[in-house]
């Protein structure tokens, strides 16, 4: 998984603790999946997502 600041992460485990799907990234001011979202899905979308609990299963240049 891609490393991310101490930051997100906390804003991240808020997010997935209120059971949003989505949170706002304080730097870019996009909207990011969370891995709750992913979890209700059930399965990696292929997208490379910052928090996919799936290993990045359908990303075709996974990073190592």
């Amino acid at each position: 998984m891609k490393q991310v600041s101490p930051e997100i992460e906390k804003i991240h485990k808020l997010a997935c603790e209120q059971k949003d799907n989505f949170y706002r990234d304080p730097i870019s001011n996009l909207n990011v999946l969370t891995e709750y979202f992913h979890l209700k899905r059930g399965s990696c979308c292929g997208q490379g997502c910052r928090h996919c609990p799936y290993d990045w299963e359908n990303v075709k240049d996974k990073e190592p």
